[in-house]
């Protein structure tokens, strides 16, 4: 694994940067949750199915760099970076997200009550897109326990395949074969799985052979999900969006497919040297981009009159909504002792 800065690792900066912009471009093509037998909207279901391993690989991220966490630093250590990096973050960003949302009339508040306010943001309703955060809490409640089983590969390997099979492929044959109950239950918490298999496949050597059989899994589940979408939405004259759920075997194929293909790459050969200097500090970035980026990318669509099936929208500008968010983001860290705890 290539060395980055200061204990960094270049191929995970690299994964972060990658995913986080990923997760720009699933949001520059909602045309795909509104049907139409458009060429549009089948390139927003091509990008939206072919980019689905943006959030699985932000948590394979965190179960990469932190399970074996127990060999560096004690449970008080963890639990407070985990407090001051994401949870302060989150917090802080739901507040200043639900207030930006007030004051843009996109949201209407039922009532004035602060215990109201409190219980959106508790919830995660404040957006859509930080239903991320209940899992990835959950999942670092989680770690503490999983990173005393590093030692023992076959109990997490074991582990991983048990969730796989309950979670991932019995809610399919459920769909498929309409039996409603199996005979045991499935894990609280599906996405754990991205969690060891971030450490897992990061701390396995694949051969030539072995690589390949993962990567025809993961287009194999790319082409799976591009087909049967596009079968039951022309059928039912709606985007069939219940196919498209992270934990689901497809999903879990192709992330890990791109997890190994971008571990096996040589980003050193590939990134110019001033480049590798800055990765460090655009990747740190990724977490407070995830949290902010809905309100450029808002007012950008806004001031220049785009609609969501418009093709510049859907490719020119999702690195400027990047651009934008980073630099946002990168401002706002340099602001003297609070700023480390906004982003």
């Amino acid at each position: 694994m290539q060395a980055s800065s200061k204990n960094r690792i270049l191929t995970f900066d690299v994964m972060n940067i990658l995913a986080c912009l990923a997760v720009i471009t699933l949001h520059h093509h909602t045309h795909y949750h509104h049907f139409e037998t458009s060429l549009g909207w089948g390139f927003s279901l091509l990008t939206e199915c072919c980019f689905f391993w943006a959030v699985p690989v932000f948590l394979m991220l965190s179960g990469a760099n932190l399970l074996g966490y127990h060999e560096k630093y004690g449970l008080c250590v963890f639990l407070k970076r985990r407090l001051m990096r994401t949870v302060i973050p989150w917090f802080v960003w739901s507040i200043l997200l639900l207030a930006w949302k007030i004051h843009t009339r996109q949201f209407v508040p039922e009532s004035s009550s602060l215990s109201y306010y409190f219980q959106l943001i508790i919830t995660n309703k404040v957006d859509s897109t930080y239903w991320f955060f209940s899992t990835l809490f959950t999942c670092y409640l989680m770690i503490p326990v999983l990173t005393y089983l590093t030692p023992h590969r076959k109990v997490l390997w074991y582990f991983t395949g048990v969730i796989f099979v309950l979670s991932s492929v019995f809610p399919w044959l459920k769909t498929w074969f309409g039996f409603n109950q199996s005979i045991v239950k499935g894990i609280h918490e599906p996405l754990l799985i991205f969690i060891l298999l971030g450490y897992l496949l990061n701390t396995t050597s694949f051969t030539k052979k072995q690589r390949l059989c993962i990567y025809a899994g993961g287009l194999i589940g790319v082409l799976y999900r591009i087909i049967h979408t596009l079968v039951l939405s022309m059928q039912n004259g709606a985007t069939a969006s219940s196919i498209g759920l992270y934990a689901s075997w497809h999903s879990v194929l192709l992330a890990s497919a791109v997890f190994v293909f971008l571990k096996h790459v040589n980003w050193d050969k590939l990134i110019p040297e001033n480049l590798k200097k800055a990765l460090p500090s655009i990747a740190s970035c990724s977490f407070g981009i995830y949290l902010f980026h809905k309100v450029p990318l808002y007012h950008v669509r806004s001031a220049f009159g785009f609609a969501f099936e418009d093709i510049v929208w859907k490719t020119v500008f999702i690195p400027v909504t990047y651009i934008i968010s980073l630099l946002v983001v990168w401002l706002i860290r340099k602001i003297p002792v609070i700023g480390k705890y906004i982003c």
